[in-house]
């Protein structure tokens, strides 16, 4: 889920889509469930797209 997830709020983030809603809507699951699987992996959604604007930012800066 984790790794799905990183994928669409990598796509969906410099469109400005990239809540919880929006992508759990794109995985074909509700918000919650996005955030039981989340959690069963160690992490959150916050944490997850914290990581992902990082990860976007060094690729536009490298």
């Amino acid at each position: 889920m984790k790794r799905r997830s990183t994928r669409l709020r990598f796509s969906l983030l410099p469109r400005g889509f990239a809540g919880v809603d929006d992508v759990a809507k794109k995985l074909g699951i509700s918000k919650r469930t996005l955030q039981r699987n989340l959690k069963a992996e160690a992490t959150n959604f916050q944490q997850q797209l914290n990581e992902t604007r990082e990860m976007l930012a060094k690729k536009l800066f490298t």
